[in-house]
């Protein structure tokens, strides 16, 4: 049996206090206990996975502890989907019904201002889709043992590392998070080139608050896949034994979604 571990109870209450912090930012506009959270929830995180591979190289998982994980894992992604159904009902409360003092959506006086619907949103849209594609093929290349170790610890006789051949999964190890990163690029470079901000109305407010998370999520995904890597690299996977790299794979494709969501109801619908 694994022994009792102090990290999800650090890591949720890193988690409260970054959403608390985030709302003092908000309305305060003092960052410094907002970055503080952050940083601690990042060390939480990380310690946590790291007790987990090291639980996991020594074999102390079994059939029933990985069976367990996954199912927790699709349990989380639930409760992500209600997370995000909540925030979609408040979006099309305000877009079906707007309010009086608006009597439009998006507010009249945005027409001309909101984000072009063909522009840097349609580009990460083919962005996320071409690494869940990515991705995929990766996800492939494990399970059907289509690939060779590419390993940090192998070294040759002269002490040089030593690197094999690139294959399915690397190709689409790096592909996909070359993606990824480009899509928090592009989404970053789209909000500073924006003329409306979180306090413009509530077309704003709802606007950033989804199109945020969805990318805070995005950056949680790309951690997942890049720890993945490391972990393979390492020689911790196999094609029978990868569970973490499959809940990896299943957070990105559930990310690719709620962007498919937000692009049509949120930039195109909504515009």
């Amino acid at each position: 049996l694994l022994s009792i571990s102090p990290w999800p109870f650090f890591t949720s209450f890193s988690v409260l206090l970054l959403v608390c912090s985030f709302i003092y930012f908000i309305k305060f506009f003092y960052s410094f206990f907002f970055i503080f959270s952050l940083f601690f929830f990042i060390f939480t995180l990380n310690s946590w996975l790291f007790t987990f591979n090291f639980e996991g190289n020594f074999g102390s998982f079994t059939f029933l502890n990985h069976y367990l994980f996954r199912f927790g894992f699709l349990l989380f992604i639930c409760s992500e989907v209600l997370f995000f159904f909540g925030f979609f009902w408040c979006y099309f409360t305000n877009c079906w019904s707007p309010s009086y003092l608006l009597n439009f959506w998006p507010p009249y006086s945005f027409g001309s201002i909101i984000v072009d619907v063909f522009g840097y949103p349609l580009l990460n849209t083919v962005l996320l889709l071409s690494s869940g594609l990515s991705l995929t093929v990766a996800h492939y290349g494990i399970v059907s043992n289509c690939y060779c170790f590419f390993s940090f610890m192998d070294r040759g006789w002269n002490n040089q590392l030593s690197f094999f051949s690139f294959d399915l999964l690397n190709y689409g190890y790096i592909l996909t998070l070359f993606f990824g990163l480009l899509f928090l690029f592009f989404q970053f470079y789209e909000y500073i080139m924006s003329y409306i901000s979180l306090n413009s109305t509530v077309y704003g407010s709802i606007f950033f608050v989804l199109t945020g998370f969805h990318g805070f999520h995005v950056f949680v995904g790309l951690v997942m896949l890049i720890v993945s890597f490391f972990r393979y690299s390492y020689l911790d996977y196999s094609s029978i034994d990868h569970s973490g790299f499959e809940c990896a794979v299943w957070y990105w494709h559930f990310v690719d979604v709620v962007w498919l969501f937000l692009y049509i109801f949120v930039y195109w619908y909504g515009s």
